[in-house]
């Protein structure tokens, strides 16, 4: 009975993983569509993208996927 509980746990746990990478794969998305409007001024401010890839990355640092991301030289 045990055993069923943990594996249950584990699946939750992945799941919600799994749910707030792909939020924050969706936040980058429409980071990207903003900052591509064809109008200048229509464009998402530049320290606001940089507030929202700050919230995003510490998303994912918290829930321990950004070490696997890592970029190599």
């Amino acid at each position: 009975m045990m055993i069923a509980q943990e594996d249950s746990m584990r699946n939750e746990i992945r799941s919600g993983r799994a749910d707030k990478i792909e939020e924050c794969i969706i936040r980058l998305m429409k980071i990207g569509v903003e900052c591509s409007v064809e109008a200048p001024k229509e464009r998402m401010d530049m320290k606001d993208v940089t507030e929202e890839l700050h919230l995003i990355r510490n998303t994912l640092l918290d829930i321990g996927t950004i070490g696997a991301l890592s970029i190599r030289d």
